[in-house]
């Protein structure tokens, strides 16, 4: 009720620069008598309807209505402005009530973007059908390098095509240092309690073909399953440094373990630890 009643009485303004109705309840009849309000003042700056559980195809209602408006700055927490000048360096959006539709804004305008080089969406409602966009930046933004998605709705397999079409500069994505590991800058590479889910982990996995420098791998609670198997015994059987492996707490069956242990070989003879095994000891008994 109150933000309709904010709605009707916001439908005598004309020349509003700022306009915050973060989570006033809105409701559908709202939102749409909102629409007529932002059409009819030009001079805005910024537009915040956050925590008013906007929908897809609202925000991208509001995206149009909005088009017009020459001095809008930021718009539901997203800065609009510097995101289409190509100003903004740093994007930060995890923790900032970025919802559904939120997401929708955020994907439509980084969609052409190749100013940002740190982008943080932890937590924002991504999902696998913002794929197309996400590589359309992730592809064509050469200045980017740091990637941040944990936290969202996307599969294993989202991760893998987004490795697959993300540029050699970008240096991070999700917490996994994807450039350190393609370049064998990296002795120890630790995942595990770092949240990056499924999408994250496919992505360290797929990583590990271009790597032969890792002495210490732990993937542990990293939602992996028996989709990663393949790669992760590819990469046992070329590596000739490892020493400690830990892959604890993921959806492996008994067969999958057999497996990776198997993909060392006589190797098995120098992993000190395998899990938390001290393998290298108790076969040397």
């Amino acid at each position: 009720a109150e933000g309709a009643i904010a709605i009707s009485v916001l439908s005598h303004c004309t020349a509003l620069v700022k306009l915050s109705l973060f989570g006033v309840g809105i409701g559908q009849q709202g939102m749409e008598d909102l629409i007529k309000v932002l059409k009819q003042n030009t001079s805005l700056q910024l537009i915040d309807l956050r925590n008013n559980g906007l929908q897809k195809e609202q925000a991208m209602d509001i995206m149009q209505a909005v088009e017009h408006l020459p001095n809008l700055e930021h718009l539901c927490g997203v800065p609009v402005d510097g995101l289409k000048k190509g100003t903004v360096k740093k994007v930060l959006l995890e923790n900032l009530y970025i919802g559904e539709g939120e997401s929708v804004i955020i994907m439509k305008l980084l969609r052409s973007n190749v100013s940002v080089t740190h982008l943080n969406l932890r937590g924002t409602h991504i999902i696998d059908d913002d794929l197309p966009d996400l590589l359309s930046f992730v592809g064509g933004n050469s200045n980017l390098k740091h990637l941040d998605l944990r936290d969202n709705d996307l599969s294993f397999q989202s991760g893998i095509t987004l490795i697959e079409s993300s540029l050699p500069s970008l240096e991070v994505i999700s917490g996994v240092p994807v450039l350190a590991v393609r370049t064998n800058d990296i002795k120890a590479l630790d995942l595990g309690g770092m949240d990056i889910g499924a999408f994250g982990s496919s992505i360290a996995v797929y990583m590990l073909q271009h790597n032969t420098s890792i002495t210490s791998l732990k993937l542990a609670s990293c939602n992996l399953g028996p989709w990663a198997v393949g790669d992760i015994v590819k990469f046992l059987q070329k590596s000739q440094v490892l020493t400690e492996l830990d892959v604890r707490d993921n959806d492996f069956s008994l067969s999958d373990g057999f497996e990776l242990l198997a993909a060392l070989g006589d190797r098995r003879r120098q992993i000190n630890s395998f899990c938390a095994i001290p393998l290298a000891g108790m076969l040397r008994n």
